[in-house]
């Protein structure tokens, strides 16, 4: 079974787009606990 490299490209596209998405939702989280005092 070989992988292409399109595949990959996806992926690390993917990884780039998804994991900061995530960490600034995250962080959206944690203002919002800050602010209400949570």
């Amino acid at each position: 079974m070989t992988e292409t490299p399109g595949f990959f490209l996806y992926l690390i596209a993917f990884f780039l787009i998804i994991g900061p998405l995530v960490f600034v939702h995250e962080l959206g989280h944690y203002a919002a606990g800050r602010y209400f005092g949570i």
